[in-house]
């Protein structure tokens, strides 16, 4: 996690699934719920307990409110993830595949349950925080804020245990997130370069399968 070391301001605090976010935690969910469109570049850590050393991918990622977002990792890309407004599209530009996932109704496999979750966009207000995670612990060191959070959903849970989001406390910028799945490994993505309300091009959360790409039955697990 991007959180330097050095003093502990404060210990970290158990919170209850029935106490309200921090006033530190409320401030930042209000900065969120004001953010129009995002962009970074990223830099992701994927850590496997089957791997000796981390895969680690750079890339950028696009965010424009309420929830739609675009991936890119790899340079040039390797895969390709842009959330709809009512489908989620995956592009591997090496293979020219392509796989196309509905958002609507309760078609989703937990999994892809979790996958929009996690890409989607984290809580921007209070009450959406309640209501998709529980809180389990915030800690401030050294100018940054670091929340770990639990899904509320069990289907979510036996693929995503946890969910960490760390962000500036001057700032309130977000600086990284990480996900522990069940299975043991890591997914933590660090956020640099950010510009926030700036007009993204159309084509950026355009879910139209490109040319010289053919759909693939995507995998039902």
């Amino acid at each position: 996690m991007k959180t330097a070391a050095y003093i502990l301001l404060f210990s970290a605090a158990s919170l209850s699934a029935a106490e309200m976010p921090s006033h530190l935690l409320s401030t930042w969910l209000d900065h969120q719920s004001r953010i129009s469109t995002w962009a970074a570049t990223c830099l992701q850590t994927r850590v496997f307990s089957s791997m000796n050393q981390p895969l680690v991918s750079t890339g950028r990622v696009s965010f424009c409110a309420p929830n739609r977002f675009r991936w890119e990792l790899g340079q040039p890309a390797r895969t390709i993830a842009i959330r709809g407004e009512k489908d989620l599209l995956i592009l591997y530009p090496k293979l020219g595949r392509a796989e196309r996932y509905s958002l609507e109704g309760n078609k989703l496999a937990p999994w892809q349950q979790a996958l929009a979750l996690i890409e989607a966009g984290f809580p921007r207000t209070a009450e959406q925080l309640k209501t998709q995670y529980q809180l389990i612990s915030e800690a401030i060191t050294n100018g940054t804020c670091e929340v770990a959070l639990e899904p509320r959903s069990p289907g979510t849970r036996n693929l995503l245990v946890e969910v960490r989001i760390v962000f500036a406390t001057n700032t309130l910028s977000l600086l990284s997130t990480e996900m522990v799945f069940a299975n043991g490994s890591l997914l933590r993505n660090e956020f640099t370069n950010q510009v926030v309300d700036e007009t993204l091009p159309p084509e950026t959360f355009n879910t139209t399968i490109p040319e010289g790409f053919r759909q693939a039955q995507p995998p039902s697990k």
